[in-house]
């Protein structure tokens, strides 16, 4: 099996969490309705922030950044049931952002929400990757030669899924001549930052082969975790031995 897509950490990420899950997918089988809220909650948030960044002004006062960010809010946001916890992620974004005003010599970033890419003749001549669609990824902030990741869940530490999407996202600035000094994980969940350990863009290529390795040699395994119950669309086909109930 070759991978048909373009290459991006969330594809990672997805595989990551269940390979079997991923092998289903390239089927297209049959699968159960799933709604994660969590996801509508984090794209209207992502949303909220970015026309943020396009409203606010280069050197803004402590009141202008609160004015915008709850003004930018109140017009854009619709999920009234996750409301409250949505107010949570906004005051912990505001009290970051308000944080950062105080020692950044550059408040508002070069790229906000930006799509970065790289064609498959660049994957393979600088990266000696074969992707036959190239790589891609999104990046949430990049201004001061510092790259931010918003997580609207938990985060309590970096993982080597997390320590990957970031540093992934780095080497794809590097490579379109950004300068990244720093890379940051922002948890609004918590209001804590954590920060891109050392990793090398040879760790993140390794990465990559893993993935692709696991790709073309079909070694898809289910991965039983507590969110399979509810949250898996393919739930039903792996409880009766990957046989659909409907098939």
């Amino acid at each position: 099996m070759q991978l048909n897509k373009k290459f991006s950490p969330s594809l990672a990420n997805y595989l990551n969490q269940c390979s079997l899950r991923f092998y289903y997918d390239s089927l297209e089988l049959p699968q159960l309705p799933i709604y994660v809220p969590q996801a509508d909650l984090g794209s209207e948030i992502h949303q909220i922030i970015k026309l943020y960044f396009q409203n606010i002004v280069d050197k803004p006062s402590s009141k202008q950044i609160r004015h915008i960010a709850e003004k930018t809010f109140e017009a854009v946001f619709t999920l009234t049931a996750q409301k409250a916890k949505a107010k949570r992620l906004l005051e912990n974004f505001i009290t970051f952002e308000i944080e950062r005003l105080k020692s950044w010599k550059t408040y508002k970033p070069e790229l906000i929400e930006s799509k970065l890419e790289l064609s498959s003749e660049t994957c393979k001549t600088t990266f000696d990757l074969n992707l036959p669609e190239g790589m891609v990824t999104f990046v949430d902030f990049y201004g001061n030669k510092t790259l931010i990741d918003w997580k609207t869940g938990t985060i309590p530490y970096i993982d080597e899924n997390t320590q990957f999407q970031l540093a992934f996202m780095k080497m794809l600035l590097e490579y379109n001549n950004h300068n990244v000094e720093k890379a940051y994980i922002v948890a609004l969940q918590s209001g804590t930052v954590l920060e891109l350990p050392r990793t090398t863009n040879g760790w993140v290529t390794n990465q990559i082969k893993h993935i692709l390795n696991i790709i073309e040699t079909e070694q898809f395994k289910p991965h039983r975790t507590r969110l399979c119950e509810g949250y898996c669309k393919y739930e039903l086909r792996c409880e009766f031995n990957q046989q659909c109930l409907w098939m």
